[in-house]
């Protein structure tokens, strides 16, 4: 016990080595997103808290619309050196042979849910209805795929639409559509504002990270 408390007590107390060293330049990077939706509030958050700055990185925030392609060609040409967007529209670019390198996923599990106008409460409302999705290459279409056919949704059609999902949501505020498949927070505005969330496309029990 004697040489060990000897062992703790002469070991030299590490600091944070990703902390900047006094005097150190903090270093600039660019960061974009490819999208304006809650579902980033990970990055919102740490850059309102300062929390890049507290390790020495100056990130300067952009937004660059025209969706994942643009982005990635901005990072391909090192106009920026980071990218916050949808792990399924990455990969594929990825897999194709875009200059990017996959390095951490914030979302957990398959997040998404399907939320409804007023008058549809359950599964079995969206028969002869339709679902708002932004486009057909995406993963929220391939798991409504697997949904509609799992409860014998034959006549639901999966519409793309386009747009983000803030502007999807402002269709099915209008009327314009009956559902759409969204993220996380937008369930919490949809109950504010008396839409139903019909079912967590999570429970279909696919794999995922």
């Amino acid at each position: 016990m004697a040489l060990l408390a000897l062992a703790v007590t002469a070991a030299p107390l590490r600091a944070n080595p990703y902390l900047p060293k006094p005097g150190e330049a903090a270093v600039t990077v660019y960061l974009s997103t490819c999208a304006v939706t809650g579902g980033f509030m990970h990055v919102y958050t740490a850059l309102d808290q300062k929390i890049f700055e507290k390790y020495g990185i100056n990130v300067k925030h952009v937004v660059i619309r025209g969706g994942t392609n643009v982005n990635l060609a901005a990072l391909g040409s090192d106009e920026v050196q980071f990218l916050y967007c949808a792990a399924d529209s990455t990969m594929g670019a990825m897999a194709a042979g875009r200059d990017a390198m996959l390095i951490a996923s914030p979302l957990v599990g398959l997040p998404y849910m399907i939320i409804a106008r007023k008058d549809i409460r359950t599964v079995q409302d969206l028969k002869g209805k339709n679902i708002a999705i932004g486009t057909v290459a995406g993963l929220p279409f391939r798991l409504l795929t697997v949904f509609t056919k799992k409860f014998g949704l034959t006549d639901t059609e999966i519409r793309p639409i386009g747009g983000t999902q803030p502007e999807r949501y402002a269709a099915l505020l209008q009327g314009l559509v009956h559902s759409s498949a969204f993220t996380p927070p937008m369930d919490a505005r949809a109950k504010k504002d008396g839409l139903n969330i019909v079912y967590h496309l999570n429970d279909l029990g696919l794999p995922s990270i």
